[in-house]
Formats: structure tokens, sequence, C-alpha cells
């Protein structure tokens, strides 16, 4: 019985064998086949971690838009007196907030000089002579609802000043900055971005 089992289990191997090492060539790939269905949606993953942050952005102005320019027109005919001229013009916008903790500066731009503006204080030498001058100058206080104005001259005899515009640049505290010179206007326009 011992011959048969061998002989038997002998027959099985080389049978097998010989239908592994009989089979035949593989045959070209055959067409895809229709798309399924869609899945179902899967859960909600986590929240991913917050990315860095950007890098700040240029510093904007603070409180352009509450600056306040006034233009006055200063006529010579309103100025009293004659060596020392004074004048006073209500600026109901000059609050008292603002004169003790914002800031004002005052150009003038004369008639004659259209499109100068000059700071206030203002001085200069006139000649009056072909060798005598004369030193002119316009000063301003500014006070709550108004400006005085002082032209002074120091020549006895009455030295025109003529029409000219005093503007106002009104700057609320949270407004002003510091580090220019507030002497140049078209510098002050440029920092503060007046569009005039």
């Amino acid at each position: 019985m011992m011959f048969s089992l061998k002989k038997t289990f002998s027959i099985a191997i080389i049978a097998a064998l010989s239908l592994v090492a009989c089979s035949p060539e593989d045959g070209e790939t055959g067409p895809v086949g229709p798309i399924g269905p869609e899945g179902q949606i899967g859960p909600k993953g986590d929240p991913g971690t917050d990315g860095t942050n950007g890098t700040d952005g240029v510093d904007g102005k603070d409180g352009v838009a509450s600056i306040t320019v006034k233009n006055l027109t200063v006529v010579e005919a309103d100025w009293a007196g004659t060596q020392i001229k004074t004048d006073t013009i209500l600026v109901p916008e000059l609050v008292d907030s603002l004169l003790q903790s914002g800031d004002v500066q005052g150009y003038l731009s004369f008639t004659a000089d259209v499109g100068k503006w000059y700071a206030v204080p203002y001085r200069e030498i006139v000649f009056t002579g072909p060798t005598t001058v004369a030193f002119v100058n316009i000063s301003v206080k500014y006070a709550v609802g108004e400006i005085y104005l002082a032209h002074f001259t120091d020549q006895l005899n009455d030295l025109p000043v003529g029409d000219f515009t005093l503007r106002l640049v009104m700057i609320p505290k949270s407004a002003v900055i510091v580090g220019f010179d507030s002497d140049d206007y078209e510098e002050v326009e440029m920092i503060y971005g007046l569009d005039l």
C-alpha cells in the first residue's frame, strides 16, 4: 500500500508541474470597464494648523481725514493801525482741544505770488529805496474761535502789505506727525496727504 500512495503522490506532482509549465501565453489587456458609482462622503477631517502671520504693512496716516484746511482772505483795508497793524478773523474750527494738544500751521500766499506758500510768522526785508530797507513781519496768534494777525514794519510810515490768502492747516492730536520741516508747505502737503 505504501507503494501505491507514493506512486499516486508522484503522479500528482508531475501532473501539476506539467500544467504550470504548459500554461498559455498572456493575452492582450481588455478594454477599461465602466466607471462605478460615486462613493459616500467621508467624515470631516481635523482642522489644519494656522498659517504664519504676514509681514506688517506700512503704517497709514492716522486721522488725516480729520485734518481741516481753511483758506481765509486777508484784505489790506481791514488792518487797523499804521506801523503795527492788526486784524482779527473768526475761525470757529479753532477749538480748545485742537489748540491744547493738536497743531495749527499757518501759511500765506500773496495776491502777486499766487501758489507760493510762506510759513507764518513771515519775515521779509523790503527795499524802500536804492539803499534803504524795511523789515516786514506778519505774525498770527491762535485763540479759541479766532486768530489775531499782526503786521509790523520798522518804518514809521505806512508800508502796504497788500491782500493775501492765509491757509490754516488744523491737525488733531491723533494725526500729528513730527520729524519734518513744517515751514515747507509742499512737505506738509505731502506728509499729510493733502490734496488741495
